[in-house]
């Protein structure tokens, strides 16, 4: 009987310490590396250099006022390599993580995808095939 009773108490101490607490199980967590939203360069003055060029960027491919292109999203991310979640066929890239900017511009009708990895450092991405971030 002392057996069987040592036995049971075993296996509640063991269901107990697998189990973990229920609710942080049932909700998985977020990556460390999902994109976050900024505030816009009016409230944050430091995002100006890299949004600046972008805006004029888009402006002179649109042909339009740089007053005319407004920003539709703004995010910082990390990208798992230095294709920047838009790779180009036939070109290699780093393979390490890359942070940067995933920013979105649009005028008259038109939004231009593009990736930043500092200031005056960006790319359009013509053909996102790939956009999310590592």
């Amino acid at each position: 009987m002392k057996t069987v009773l040592v036995a049971a108490a075993g296996f509640a101490a063991l269901l107990v310490g697998c189990s973990g607490s229920g609710s942080s199980a049932s909700r998985p967590s977020e990556p460390a590396s999902a994109p976050s939203s900024l505030p816009s360069a009016a409230t944050a003055p430091e995002l100006k250099p890299i949004l600046d060029p972008v805006v004029a960027d888009a402006a002179k491919r649109l042909a339009v006022e740089a007053a005319e292109v407004s920003v539709v999203t703004m995010e910082s991310t990390t990208w798992s390599d230095g294709a920047l979640g838009c790779p180009k066929e036939g070109e290699l890239y780093t393979q390490a993580l890359v942070d940067g900017h995933h920013i979105v511009v649009t005028a008259r009708g038109t939004s231009l995808d593009y990736r930043v990895t500092g200031p005056g450092a960006f790319r359009l991405c013509e053909n996102p095939a790939f956009t999310e971030p590592y």
